[in-house]
C-alpha cells in the first residue's frame, strides 16, 4: 500500500505542523493508520471535500537576502500539517505515475 510507504517515508526530524502530530508518531503506527486514512483520503477525493481544519498551515518568513528589517527581503514557507503532506505526497504519486505511464505509451 503506497500509504504505508510514505508514512514511513516521513522525515522524523522535521517538527510538526499546525495539527501537532509529529512524523516519528505517524512512522511508528504507520499499520494501523494507513487503512483509516486511505479510507478518508480516497472519501474526499470522491465526495470533493476537503476538510477545513487540514488546510491550516503555519507561514514561516525565510530571509533571501539582505536586511531582515525588509519584509520584501523574505520568501513564505508553508508549514503544513502530517495528514496534509501526506495527501498532497500521495496525489503527486498518483498524477506522476499516470503521467509518466501516458507518456510511455505514447
Amino acid at each position: 500500500m503506497n500509504k504505508f510507504c510514505r508514512l514511513n517515508s516521513f522525515d522524523v526530524n522535521k517538527g510538526p505542523g499546525p495539527d501537532k502530530i509529529p512524523s516519528l508518531l505517524l512512522r511508528k503506527c504507520s499499520s494501523s493508520l494507513a487503512l483509516p486514512l486511505h479510507i478518508v483520503f480516497n472519501r474526499s477525493i470522491s465526495s470533493g471535500r476537503f476538510p477545513s481544519f487540514w488546510k491550516t498551515s503555519y507561514i514561516k518568513p525565510v530571509l533571501k537576502s539582505g536586511s531582515r528589517a525588509d519584509i520584501s527581503n523574505c520568501r513564505p514557507i508553508s508549514i503544513l500539517g502530517a495528514k496534509l503532506k501526506l495527501f498532497e505526497l500521495l496525489v503527486y504519486d498518483n498524477i506522476k505515475f499516470k503521467v509518466a505511464h501516458k507518456i510511455c505509451s505514447q
